[in-house]
């Protein structure tokens, strides 16, 4: 079966069987730095490298913890491990949360133990600046504030006696005044250097506004997850659940596809190798055309036991690369989600309720 990347991304390969993936915004901006310096280039790149290092520390922890980890995607600030944490104990979610600081900060050490021994010049000088960038990295990310791994870790910390919903929503208080934080130091800052020039100013305080969007961003997302988990309790993915698909043979011709979904109406035709339910996928014609059988051109997608939540399968299907999870009800399948499909039966469940507008969007 293939494997495809997420919307706006690249896979470059895949580690103990997590895709890792580069933002297309991350990749434009590794080009644009290497024009304007090759060595600017060069520790953006080892300093990814150092990223990816951390993520996989998160990923890992979590395929220990039997926590699923789908793949890690690289972003212009940072990266993510995209995993499904619905299940995750507090405890699980503080040593996940945890290992990425600390990964952080042991190969800042590494980086200032190697500067020691180097001979002073540009291999010195970079491995130095590995070595401040990757302290700075574990710093913020302990920042009790989401989406870093400090608000998780300061979220599993306050659910020891305190439930999800209310130990989430203490945390997006902290991150708020984190933020205002952010900007007044900026602002003091700014003010501080009367010296410097107007677009030197002007920069710093897009940069980090940008940083303010991105993580109040995070933290609605991680309020919408719980609050949804929450106000969905006890609603299953049976009452979701669609039939409207078809399913063919792995072996089959790919020829075989045209006149199923003639026959058959629907567009959404499941393959299945082993336990494992895959969506044939009909984005690369030419490439379709060339495969021999229909599970060359499929992508392998999540299974979800009927009796699951909706937040769980919303958590799947947003997991998922191509928004679709395999519904399972004794082994057997019975039916797909789609992650539209299920955010409009969160949407109406909310207003039915009268919850009102509530941001489904993950």
């Amino acid at each position: 079966m293939a494997t495809t990347a997420s919307p706006g991304s690249v896979r470059i390969g895949s580690i103990y069987g997590i895709s890792i993936e580069l933002n297309w915004i991350f990749i434009l901006m590794i080009l644009v730095f290497v024009a304007i310096d090759p060595y600017l280039g060069l520790l953006w790149v080892l300093l990814f490298a150092c990223v990816l290092i951390h993520e996989l520390a998160h990923s890992v922890t979590a395929l220990r913890n039997k926590i699923s980890v789908s793949r890690i995607v690289l972003l212009p600030f940072g990266g993510a491990s995209v995993m499904d944490t619905s299940k995750a104990d507090p405890r699980t979610e503080f040593n996940i949360a945890i290992v990425g600081p600390l990964m952080s900060f042991f190969l800042g050490g590494v980086f200032g133990i190697i500067t020691l021994v180097l001979p002073a010049g540009f291999v010195e000088q970079l491995v130095q600046l590995l070595f401040v960038l990757n302290m700075l990295l574990g710093v913020f990310n302990i920042i009790p504030a989401f989406p870093m791994d400090g608000g998780r870790i300061f979220r599993s910390y306050l659910e020891r006696k305190r439930s999800l919903y209310d130990a989430t929503a203490i945390t997006a208080r902290v991150t708020k005044v984190v933020l205002v934080l952010i900007m007044i130091a900026t602002v003091g800052f700014i003010l501080s250097v009367p010296q410097d020039p107007l677009s030197y100013k002007l920069f710093v305080f897009i940069f980090d506004l940008i940083i303010v969007v991105f993580i109040y961003g995070g933290m609605k997302a991680e309020e919408s997850s719980v609050m949804i988990r929450k106000e969905t309790e006890g609603v299953r993915i049976a009452e979701v659940a669609s039939r409207h698909y078809a399913l063919i043979d792995f072996d089959a011709a790919p020829s075989e596809l045209y006149s199923l979904v003639k026959s058959t109406g629907k567009h959404v035709i499941l393959t299945r190798n082993g336990r494992d339910y895959a969506v044939v996928n009909f984005g690369n014609g030419i490439k379709a055309s060339r495969a021999s059988r229909v599970g060359d051109i499929s992508i392998q997608i999540p299974r979800i036991k009927a009796s699951a939540g909706i937040a769980e399968g919303l958590d799947a299907v947003s997991n998922s690369p191509v928004g679709v999870a395999a519904v399972e009800k004794n082994g057997r399948l019975a039916g797909i989600i789609t992650l539209a499909q299920v955010q409009s039966f969160i949407s109406l469940y909310l207003m039915k309720k009268g919850v009102g507008k509530a941001a489904v969007q993950q």
